[in-house]
């Protein structure tokens, strides 16, 4: 008899390993709303949302804003400069100069049009915003007084639409000059009277209404009511007008044959 074959060892197939299920990590407990209040924190002193456009308006109007103090310092500055030595000398002319020589402010003739076109300007009215409606046609070859109401304050609308080319005058109205009046005083302060020179702005006076509108294609603008409405303003309410210190735009524009 044959022997019995051998026994053959069995293989028994290796386990595969199985995945493990990974570890859930727990969240950190938060308290509610703190992320809300550290984002709000964050927008409240953060400038970096601005738009580069709203920074630039807000730059002009802290330019133009900035000349407020100086009509307080420049009286005093040239007071202690007469008493300097040799620096008195070109003060003394330059007051001179002001005060008995220069006709600027009842002529306009210092009008310089790149610097009413300035982009500064631009930025300025589109702070507040400031617009200018066009309504009707206005020849190049006429005479007209434009009146500005209520004066308020500082009168930011009249400024931006007739004291610089911020609102697109000399687009909208091709070959009319234009020149806003204001206070005699604000433009007898030295150094600070260029610049409003500049804008072609000029002393309310009726020299002023009389020599700039002799000439075809000018335009004065006023600001009916004067400094005597602006001591009355109030919050959310239109004071009354105060037109005994103006000169009445109406007389002058028979006497001229102006359009108002």
């Amino acid at each position: 008899s044959l022997p019995p074959p051998p026994k053959m060892a069995e293989v028994q197939p290796k386990d595969e390993a199985k995945p493990q299920p990974e570890a859930v990590k727990q969240p950190a407990d938060v308290s509610p709303g703190a992320g809300a209040k550290a984002s709000s924190l964050t927008d409240s002193i953060s400038i970096v949302n601005v738009p580069w456009h709203r920074r630039m308006e807000t730059l002009a109007v802290a330019v133009f804003m900035s000349a407020l103090p100086l009509f307080g310092i420049i009286p005093v500055t040239t007071w202690f400069l007469l008493f300097v030595p040799y620096v008195n000398i070109v003060v003394a002319l330059y007051l001179t100069f002001i005060f008995f020589i220069d006709k600027a402010p009842v002529t306009g003739s210092r009008i310089s049009m790149w610097f009413r076109g300035c982009k500064l300007w631009v930025h300025f009215k589109n702070f507040f915003p400031v617009s200018l409606l066009k309504t009707a046609e206005l020849p190049a070859d006429g005479k007209y007084i434009f009146g500005y109401h209520p004066h308020g304050i500082f009168s930011f609308g009249a400024f931006s639409a007739f004291g610089t080319d911020g609102c697109s005058f000399s687009t909208l109205f091709p070959g009319v000059e234009v020149h806003l009046v204001t206070l005699n005083i604000t433009l007898s302060f030295p150094l600070l009277r260029e610049m409003y020179l500049f804008l072609g702005m000029c002393s309310a006076s009726k020299q002023t209404f009389k020599n700039v509108l002799s000439k075809k294609g000018r335009a004065v603008a006023v600001v009916v009511g004067g400094a005597g409405e602006s001591c009355r303003t109030r919050l959310q309410r239109r004071s009354s007008s105060n037109t005994r210190q103006q000169p009445s735009p109406s007389n002058l524009a028979q006497e001229q044959s102006i359009f108002t």
